[in-house]
């Protein structure tokens, strides 16, 4: 296999007709092997092949990764994911990313993502963001009405530093669900206060704000 293997080149096919490079043998390629794949043979690759695929070695498909096809992404395990290079991902790619792989990204990949890139999560997938990496999310990219999106649970977790970014506008999306789940500590540092919807404020949410 070792001399299969060596042979792989810019010209290798992907598939499991005769000659060609199956799942098997895509697991047994180098980062040197990837770093000769071309965007054509990316484009036949499906999520069956990216499931075995080294976590370390994700990162060497960088330069072909936009011509993976977006069905094929949900295939990279969560332990690849942190190696992934997430500010590549297509706005046809971003969005099939699985619950189980947003939950494994790490804080400073959230740091890179985007507005653009946020506005393609759905609730659920913002939901999924551990609590660990929660903190690496900038708070003024979820911008307009995207953070609303953020599930109320999933809002109490946020920083203080992260309300005390909040515009007033991100302040005026907000709803009672998302108000009453801030804590003591963060609500204290409420950005814009005039952007808050007061007529939506709890007795307990008022008794959180400083005086």
């Amino acid at each position: 296999m070792a001399t299969t293997i060596k042979k792989f080149t810019a010209t290798s096919v992907f598939g499991d007709g005769d000659g060609e490079f199956t799942v098997v043998d895509f697991s047994r390629l180098s980062a040197t092997d990837l770093d000769l794949m071309t965007t054509t043979q990316a484009a036949t690759l499906n999520s069956d092949y990216l499931a075995v695929l080294q976590a370390s070695l994700i990162s060497n498909l960088a330069k072909v990764f936009t011509s993976i096809p977006s069905d094929a992404i949900n295939g990279i395990s969560t332990a690849a994911m942190v190696n992934l290079p997430i500010t590549l991902l297509t706005s046809k790619q971003f969005p099939v990313l699985t619950e189980d792989q947003i939950g494994a990204l790490s804080s400073a990949q959230l740091a890179f993502l985007t507005s653009k890139q946020l506005g393609l999560l759905s609730t659920d997938q913002l939901g999924a963001i551990s609590e660990k990496s929660l903190v690496g999310l900038n708070i003024l990219n979820l911008k307009g009405d995207l953070v609303s999106k953020l599930p109320p649970e999933q809002f109490a977790k946020l920083t203080s530093t992260q309300v005390g970014a909040l515009t007033s506008a991100q302040l005026s999306t907000l709803d009672a669900d998302h108000l009453d789940a801030l804590t003591i500590n963060s609500a204290t540092k409420v950005g814009n206060l005039a952007g808050l919807k007061v007529k939506w404020l709890s007795s307990d949410s008022i008794s959180k704000l400083l005086p």
